[in-house]
């Protein structure tokens, strides 16, 4: 599990990109506390954009929705011979 210090400094990472929209995908299910710290650092180093946190067990169930996706969150793309256009 990364430290507060961790996610800062991703934060800070993730600021100098100037993003309207900032999603934080955690390995871990954060506590009331913990994410209260999170997004008290994003309004710091961020600004104006918004972030949204996304804590394990929401990962886990958009993975278990959309099998396709788990590869993103790997590998950072699509498995070859994945057809985005398939609404089966």
């Amino acid at each position: 599990m990364p430290s507060i210090t961790e996610i800062t400094n991703d934060i800070i990472k993730g600021a100098n990109h100037k993003p309207d929209f900032w999603i934080l995908a955690l390995s871990f299910n954060p506590t009331s506390n913990q994410m209260d710290t999170i997004y008290e650092s994003s309004r710091m180093y961020l600004g104006g954009s918004k972030c949204r946190i996304m804590g394990l067990a929401e990962v886990e169930e958009i993975c278990i929705e959309h099998p396709d996706l788990t590869d993103i969150l790997y590998y950072g793309e699509f498995k070859e011979g994945v057809d985005l256009n398939d609404n089966d």
